[in-house]
């Protein structure tokens, strides 16, 4: 409003003078009237209706005050106005302008004087909750102030409030001259809950990690059943043909150590069909040493 009137004598100012110039209007102009003006247009083309008529409302403040000034001005400079004759007319014209700039003002200072209340508010609880960092065990971690509302909300961490620290702090908000604000406390996790479920945490971490060792050791094992089973079948293919006799060859691990890698030694159960000759198991038995690369091997023959 002080903007957009202190616009208009400018420029009226500027366009009485000798010296006549669009510099100053187009300055009045530009600073009042265009922001709102572009605002409103943004707010339509969103369809956004707070924007478009808040702006609006703006732009309407700005164009009654600059108009108002330039009457004033045009008033007090004595120009010559345009007389209709009609003394009637005149006095609806001017009693008009009253009510056009009233009704402009009116919600102006309503709206004003509601954010100044809502700045004032800002600025105490501010003040409060910078006072309330710390409260006997217990620390400030997070705040939230709605000045619209006149709601104070305090998050504290700590060994939790007692009933003497929540008077307190409502003793205090009396004296920060907030008795209209409504203040609520929260108490977030407390050292002790945190460290208990840091523990339980710290459990399931011990039981997930003790669960994935026992499936990783089941898979090694899987893998080293399928690895014989596989292995086998291929060796015993291979034994009926340089030893007639063998109809089935089954390989295992040695039950001392059962870890594949950590040893070089199998045992391995061979069924023959008829008779077979020592010579011929001993040759057998060198050869599937040779065969599956082993230092020992414990062979058993069953007919």
């Amino acid at each position: 409003m002080l903007i957009a009137f202190f616009g208009g004598l400018a420029g009226i100012l500027a366009l009485s003078s000798k010296q006549k110039g669009n510099v100053i209007p187009g300055v009045a102009i530009a600073t009042a009237l265009m922001p709102p003006l572009c605002t409103a247009g943004f707010g339509l083309a969103t369809w956004n209706a707070k924007y478009f008529f808040g702006a609006f409302y703006l732009f309407s403040i700005n164009t009654v005050f600059i108009a108002w000034a330039t009457l004033l001005i045009v008033k007090l400079l004595k120009f010559p106005m345009k007389q209709t004759g009609n003394e009637l007319k005149e006095s609806r014209t001017g009693k008009l302008v009253t009510a056009i700039v009233l009704l402009t003002l009116i919600p102006s200072i309503y709206l004003a004087n509601k954010f100044r209340k809502e700045m004032e508010f800002q600025s105490r609880a501010n003040d409060f909750v910078n006072n309330l960092t710390s409260l006997e065990g217990n620390f400030l971690f997070n705040h939230d102030i709605d000045s619209k509302n006149k709601v104070i909300i305090l998050t504290y961490g700590g060994r939790g409030l007692s009933s003497e620290q929540n008077d307190s702090l409502k003793l205090r908000l009396k004296l920060e001259k907030l008795d209209d604000a409504d203040l609520h406390v929260k108490q977030g996790f407390s050292v002790l809950e945190r460290r208990k479920i840091e523990s339980q945490l710290g459990e399931i971490r011990s039981s997930i990690d003790r669960k994935d060792l026992i499936i990783h050791e089941l898979s090694q094992k899987l893998d080293s059943i399928r690895y014989l089973e596989e292995l086998s079948v291929q060796i015993t293919n291979e034994a009926k043909v340089y030893f007639p006799p063998v109809k089935s060859l089954v390989i295992g691990r040695s039950p001392v150590e059962r870890n594949r890698d950590s040893t070089n030694s199998m045992n391995a159960l061979i069924g023959i069909s008829g008779t077979m000759k020592e010579a011929d198991k001993q040759k057998l038995r060198d050869w599937l040493k040779i065969r599956l690369d082993l230092d020992s091997m414990e062979i058993g023959f069953a007919e």
